[in-house]
């Protein structure tokens, strides 16, 4: 849906020709047609291991290593190109293709380098798409690499080296990068601690696997996260070291001055060593990206064709969509060309409205300043080409990314990104000089580290908010155009007008759907969490209530994070006013820490406030040091507003009962003839209370009681309840469990249907 923002400006910036300007709209318009085609998806060969397995499938395969490993939180991935199968175990080996992710616990066999063949014994996974909207897709984030599948390794044992698969020539030198690759990760491992590590890594080579969550968060508050990011700003400093060195030697022969144009000659000497860079950083897409745009620069510069950066970057943009059309959905894409374009057309305006300095040479300071201004205008507009964007895909804003970028973008730009360009040959030699160069580099590292964490401290530098809607967007890309159009010559107004015209009218078909007129309503969402219970009501008056928020998983899962506050940003939520939490298994509040920090709810409804679990009770501690009103409700109603009620039945806790689970709060919401149970986890004892003391109990839709459990869910309570769906809220790696057949038995005695969240 967004996918035409950046191409705003790209369109706008090439009005400078007519003919440029036609070319590029029909250009835009054909890739729109492509990406609305039903052939989006990657055409998957026969043989392809995909179509040969299922999930969690046992299998042997033979394949090469395809690129450098990387190691996360003690896990190794191993990309692997694989060359035949074998998925049983009386059956011989078949051909195969296609690549898979090897996530392998322990180390990685030192061996077993980049190109090197293995044969390997692992479980399959197939990765599942995002079920809940507004979360991070897994599954089509690999899909666009290319990878469909992933496999599960226990022991290093089960990965032996093989012989007898020979690459072709082009994967021998992409193999032998990825090799030179493994030589400077390592290299830099053995060298440095493993913070400044884990930074020149993502600053040299592209690879961000080893930085730890704490380094990242700091970086992401600072507004500084993009300096690790290989771009046109690393590949344009190598060109600028290089061609000053290459043109320095090429002036050492009075021959080569008198025959050749030596500038031109050195512009085009930094090429090759353009493309190797590029591919040490791995040659993802904005690696790729950026080696595009730099080697366009260079070549136009070289042949005098150098009449607009727009054309330029406009040209790198279709190549790049043209090779994969699905980049233009990606963050880094239109984040990327967004900024560009927008400093291309929108910084030297800023600058011809302040004035060169008039200092001479023997005077730097006005220079020096004017460098200084000129930073802060690169800043700022690159901030404003992407704010909306970035709230977009992150829903969040550094408000110290300008004073930041001032202060710590000299240090990596002018100081440890060139030092550690100029290590790279000398580790690939295994020269001291590496050693020093790294070591000496990584001191700007740490003083950049250490402003970016004393200035983003407070939680008040950074800026939460909801996803703006595309409409939002829409109006401010359209007054910022306005704004920068504003500045150009009549003729090229008009062309530029109808170019953005083309793509509002494109974007406007897109979003018709996404922009509602009518008032608020009533809504209930149940969320799909996997093993566990979050469900929201919307009410028609404003008010937005959760209903427990939480799920079955590991340590270091933060299902608040990943599921809950996505998916509501997504929704355009910004405030919860009310949550309530049923009892106190992990699985029904895991993530409502999160949501407290970030929402700060009005008030948090609890079943009870003493004999709770330790996390329970961290929960409520939380909630009180956030100021955050603590109740534990009697029976009856307790929100009632625009004719929607929310009861608690039965009350908090029911004398004689020992079981925590049916001390838990059972709520139901009336919204004029519709309604819906939320039992939590209460057995059946606690179901048989309800339906002796509560009289009319029917539902329009029932929350199965513990996830469908056999211990819940009796035929006595579903008949009574008597509802018109029942939804289970269960993961579907414990579907053999959850719900039990009992209770599906007896929900179609009933004929009550039955949705689960795990399948349907």
């Amino acid at each position: 849906m967004l996918a035409g923002f950046p191409a705003i400006f790209i369109l706008m910036g090439v009005g400078y020709e007519h003919k440029a300007s036609i070319f590029v709209v029909l250009i835009y318009l054909l890739l729109g047609l492509l990406q609305s085609s039903e052939k989006r998806s990657t055409l998957i060969d026969s043989s392809h291991l995909v179509l040969a397995v299922t999930d969690q499938q046992q299998v042997v395969l033979v394949g090469t290593l395809a690129e450098m490993i990387t190691k996360s939180q003690d896990i190794n991935r191993a990309l692997i190109k694989v060359k035949y199968a074998k998925t049983e175990s009386n059956q011989p080996f078949t051909r195969a293709s296609g690549n898979i992710l090897l996530l392998v616990e322990g180390d990685w066999p030192a061996a077993i380098r980049p190109g090197h063949s293995i044969i390997v014994r692992t479980k399959i996974q197939i990765p599942r798409a995002a079920a809940t909207p507004g979360s991070f897709n897994y599954r089509k984030y690999l899909a666009r690499k290319k990878i469909f599948l992933t496999g599960l390794v226990s022991s290093p044992v089960l990965i032996q080296p093989v012989t007898g698969i020979k690459p072709g020539r082009i994967k021998k030198f992409v193999y032998r990068i990825e090799k030179m690759r493994t030589l400077i990760s390592s290299y830099i491992d053995n060298t440095l601690s493993e913070q400044d590590g884990s930074l020149y890594k993502a600053l040299l080579i592209g690879d961000r696997s080893s930085m730890s969550p704490e380094v990242s968060e700091t970086l992401k508050r600072a507004g500084i996260m993009h300096l690790w990011a290989i771009s046109g700003m690393h590949l344009g400093l190598l060109t600028m070291l290089t061609y000053t060195i290459v043109y320095w030697l090429l002036r050492r022969s009075e021959r080569l001055i008198l025959a050749y144009n030596l500038k031109k000659t050195a512009l085009v000497m930094t090429l090759p060593l353009l493309l190797i860079y590029a591919l040490l950083a791995g040659f993802h897409s904005p690696a790729a990206r950026a080696f595009i745009m730099t080697s366009g620069v260079v070549i136009a510069l070289s042949c005098d064709r150098f009449h607009s950066p727009i054309s330029i970057i406009s040209f790198a943009a279709l190549l790049i969509l043209l090779i994969d059309p699905m980049a233009i959905e990606s963050p880094s894409f239109q984040l990327s060309f967004s900024a560009v374009v927008a400093i291309i057309l929108g910084v030297p305006k800023l600058l011809a409205s302040i004035g060169e300095p008039d200092g001479k040479y023997l005077n730097p300071s006005p220079k020096l300043l004017y460098m200084f201004i000129s930073l802060i205008c690169v800043t700022v507009v690159a901030t404003l080409s992407t704010l909306p964007l970035l709230l977009f895909h992150f829903n969040r804003l550094s408000l110290i990314t300008l004073p930041a970028n001032i202060l710590i973008q000299p240090l990596i730009c002018f100081f440890s990104l060139p030092l550690g360009m100029l290590s790279l040959p000398f580790i690939l030699i295994d020269h001291p000089a590496a050693m020093i160069l790294l070591k000496l580099g990584a001191c700007g590292l740490n003083i950049s580290q250490t402003i970016a964490t004393a200035m983003s401290s407070p939680d008040s530098t950074q800026l939460w908010a909801p996803t703006p809607s595309p409409t939002i967007i829409l109006v401010y890309y359209f007054l910022l155009l306005v704004f920068i159009i504003r500045q150009l010559s009549r003729s090229a107004c008009i062309v530029n007008l109808i170019a953005f015209s083309m793509v509002l009218v494109t974007l406007l078909n897109l979003i018709h759907l996404a922009i509602k007129f009518d008032k608020p309503f009533n809504r209930v969402t149940i969320l799909n969490v996997g093993h566990g219970s979050a469900n929201l009501v919307e009410l028609s008056s404003g008010r937005v209530v959760l209903i427990d928020g939480g799920t079955r998983s590991g340590p270091g899962y933060d299902c608040g994070a990943r599921l809950l506050r996505p998916f509501l940003w997504h929704k355009g939520i910004g405030k919860i006013n009310d949550i309530f939490i049923s009892h106190d298994d992990s699985d029904h509040y895991n993530g409502i820490g999160t949501l407290i920090k970030r929402f700060k709810p009005e008030r948090l409804w609890l079943p009870y406030l003493n004999g709770g679990k330790q996390g329970f009770m961290r929960l409520v501690n939380l909630a009180r040091q956030e100021g955050i009103k603590i109740i534990v409700p009697e029976p009856g109603v307790v929100i009632s507003e625009a004719g929607a009620q929310i009861t608690a039945l039965g009350g908090s806790v029911s004398t004689g009962i020992d079981n925590e689970d049916d001390r838990g709060l059972v709520l139901k919401l009336d919204v004029t003839e519709t309604s819906v149970l939320f039992p939590g986890d209460i057995t059946r004892k606690r179901e048989l209370e309800l339906v002796d003391t509560e009289g009319d109990l029917h539902t329009t839709l029932l929350l199965s009681p513990h996830h469908g459990s056999s211990t819940s869910n009796s035929q006595k309570f579903l008949s009574a309840v008597s509802p018109e769906w029942l939804v289970i809220s269960s993961g579907i790696s414990r579907t053999s469990r959850f719900p039990a057949q009992e209770t599906l038995d007896s929900a179609k005695r009933l004929g009550i249907p039955v949705l689960n969240t795990a399948t349907d």
